[in-house]
């Protein structure tokens, strides 16, 4: 194991995100972020993204964000991650 000398440093700033969902917000929630500039990805300019309690970050809304282990890649959704 490798020993690191460097002081441990807390994050400082940032923002607050307040999820939300159907299910406990703890668990199953997803919020949305305000970027601030424009993120180009594929071509399209975003401004915000989506952000779920499981990890998932995407362009597009999320939906309830409640977890389903799914085969990747897939044909369906979601897209813009």
């Amino acid at each position: 194991m490798e020993s690191f000398t460097d002081p441990y440093v807390e994050l400082q700033g940032g923002s607050v995100i307040t999820f939300e969902g159907t299910f406990n917000p703890e668990d199953d929630g997803t919020a949305s972020a305000t970027l601030p500039f424009a993120f180009r990805y594929f071509g399209v300019d975003y401004t915000s993204l989506y952000i779920s309690t499981n990890g998932f970050v995407s362009f597009d809304p999320i939906g309830d964000g409640v977890y389903d282990n799914d085969p990747f890649p897939t044909m369906g959704p979601p897209d813009n991650m």
